[in-house]
């Protein structure tokens, strides 16, 4: 009795682990998919030279976050 009761779990949980893998391969991933240009947010270009991004003390390292939207994965980038 115990033991048919722990092979009705075990294969319902086996029909269960097919039909997800089934459904993980024939469903297409949207989220990847997503191939935007990349546009640089922060900072903006043609800025004025009051702008802080122009303040830095020559021979101290100023570190500022850049702001992105878009791109494609794998991410690259470079400062030019």
């Amino acid at each position: 009795m115990y033991f048919k009761k722990i092979v009705k779990i075990f294969s319902v949980l086996f029909l269960l682990s097919v039909l997800f893998l089934i459904n993980q391969t024939t469903t297409p991933v949207f989220a990847s998919q997503a191939n935007y240009d990349l546009e640089i947010i922060q900072p903006r270009p043609n800025l004025d030279t009051t702008n802080r991004f122009y303040k830095a003390y020559p021979g101290l390292e100023y570190n500022v976050r850049l702001a992105v939207i878009g791109g494609v994965y794998p991410f690259y980038h470079e400062l030019t």
